[in-house]
């Protein structure tokens, strides 16, 4: 976790936290119990550590009277979620089927995939 006990405590008592990146990055145990303990003003997370389950305390936390602390704003994984982005995320996969099929290397290869071997392109 990039995100624990002490980057929550320096965010101190008015700080809030927002995760729209990886859910692994943030330990999710640590932020509930920084939140229980007015240690943290809120949080809003569009992704879980172990997604698609929420950690219980953050759903009893954003289950919370709305106007109370602490602030708990809970998406699913939504964030990206656009006609701009779908349009993008086309083009992409679009651009990286073109490569593949060339025989050239993806665009935006994802490195587990290069070590395995797996949609990279060969000519038999």
């Amino acid at each position: 976790h990039l995100v624990g006990p002490a980057v929550l405590d320096a965010l101190g008592p008015s700080g809030v936290l927002v995760n729209i990146a990886r859910g692994t990055t943030v330990d999710e145990a640590a932020l509930a119990a920084a939140l229980r303990g007015g240690r943290l003003a809120g949080a809003a997370l569009d992704v879980f550590e172990h997604e698609p389950a929420v950690h219980q305390d953050l759903l009893r936390l954003g289950a919370s009277p709305k106007g109370e602390p602490p602030y708990v704003v809970l998406m699913p994984h939504t964030g990206g979620w656009s006609t701009r982005s779908f349009r993008e995320m086309s083009r992409v996969v679009l651009e990286n089927l073109d490569a593949v099929l060339a025989g050239r290397p993806p665009v935006t290869p994802v490195p587990e995939m290069a070590v395995s071997g797996v949609g990279v392109a060969s000519r038999a």
